[in-house]
């Protein structure tokens, strides 16, 4: 990829380019596990505790939160289990 995201002990999402060069915030976010998407349009990433945490979505300029879940009220048997985030691709459909 092009650009690194990660988090810090802060509350900030930040990238920076694999050479080392071009830190740049984000979102100020308080946040964990943040991860692009496949094709680097979005970012998603978790916001909170673990045991009330979210999981939300970006795009990749820091704008256009969107939460896709909570964990305790949507996931009730895995609250204490959620951990690192991934992207995954879709099925392909069967001909």
């Amino acid at each position: 990829g092009r650009r690194i995201i990660f988090t810090r002990d802060d509350p900030t999402i930040r990238s920076i380019r694999p050479n080392g060069t071009g830190l740049r915030r984000v979102a100020p976010i308080d946040a964990f596990t943040a991860v692009y998407s496949p094709n680097g349009r979005l970012i998603t990433y978790q916001k909170g505790p673990v045991t009330h945490a979210s999981v939300l979505t970006m795009r990749a300029d820091g704008y256009r939160r969107k939460r896709i879940f909570n964990v305790s009220r949507d996931l009730p048997c895995c609250a204490t289990d959620l951990s690192d985030l991934d992207w995954q691709p879709l099925p392909r459909p069967r001909p």
